[in-house]
């Protein structure tokens, strides 16, 4: 090893860990980097995600939350399931299941997302929230992310100091 890594500010940028188990930055802003691996990052929003659901077919994706409260809704051959997660707690969205992240409050969630692969629905749940306004200092602009043909947008804030979506 040349040295001592630097810290990687998941506010900014990403983690990636590659099925190899070899990790390095990703950088951001922007939605999250898709690689053949593990991609870590953090979420700070005050609303659900835009699209109507999404599915990981490379692995289980983990979610933490850090802060506020969320439901995960999780799509099986039984029907659609609820887990409400708290702050401190994880869930483990199995390979391949269909899911949404619902955000009851403001909430910081730390994901390890599995990839390359990656499907979502287009559309707008019916549980998404419109976005906040931008924090101050933030500075606006749409962000744009296309899979199979198919192309989501929505508001993100990017706050001076790293990335806020608000999505």
């Amino acid at each position: 090893m040349d040295g001592i890594p630097a810290p990687i500010d998941l506010g900014a940028d990403f983690v990636g860990i590659g099925w190899d188990g070899t990790a390095r930055a990703l950088e951001g802003p922007g939605p999250p980097p898709r690689i053949a691996g593990i991609t870590v990052g953090t979420w700070i929003t005050d609303s659900s995600a835009p699209h109507g659901g999404e599915r990981h077919d490379d692995g289980d994706e983990v979610l933490v939350l850090v802060s506020g409260a969320v439901t995960v809704v999780m799509e099986t051959d039984a029907g659609a399931e609820t887990v409400d997660v708290t702050p401190g707690h994880a869930v483990v969205v199995p390979r391949g299941v269909w899911h949404r992240v619902v955000v009851r409050q403001r909430s910081h969630i730390v994901f390890l997302t599995p990839g390359p692969g990656f499907a979502t629905r287009p559309g707008l749940s019916s549980d998404a929230t419109p976005p906040p306004a931008p924090l101050p200092g933030a500075v606006s602009h749409r962000g744009l992310i296309g899979w199979g043909g198919t192309t989501l947008s929505w508001p993100v804030a990017i706050s001076p100091g790293g990335r806020r979506c608000a999505w």
